[in-house]
């Protein structure tokens, strides 16, 4: 397993959208200190979590509360926020 997809597998875990939302922030900033560029973070976050964007909100799950790509990745590059805006 690769340092990340070891940094996010305990989303597929995650009972709780607070949680999922809390662990996710936590991933952005280790994904940001394993030296990956702005957008493969952003990218692979997106991914991993296998959850739909609309609107530039990242929906977790089926649940109502939304997340704002800015919130996530806030600390990314922001040509890739606006690269990830749907």
């Amino acid at each position: 397993m690769s340092p990340l997809q070891a940094a996010v597998s305990p989303l597929q875990c995650a009972v709780f959208p607070f949680q999922a939302a809390e662990f996710l922030l936590q991933a952005a900033e280790f994904l940001l200190q394993a030296a990956v560029s702005p957008f493969q973070a952003a990218e692979f976050l997106l991914q991993a979590c296998e959850c739909p964007v609309q609107d530039g909100v990242l929906l977790l799950r089926d649940t109502v509360l939304p997340i704002r790509l800015e919130l996530i990745i806030s600390r990314l590059d922001t040509r890739s926020i606006e690269a990830l805006k749907v």
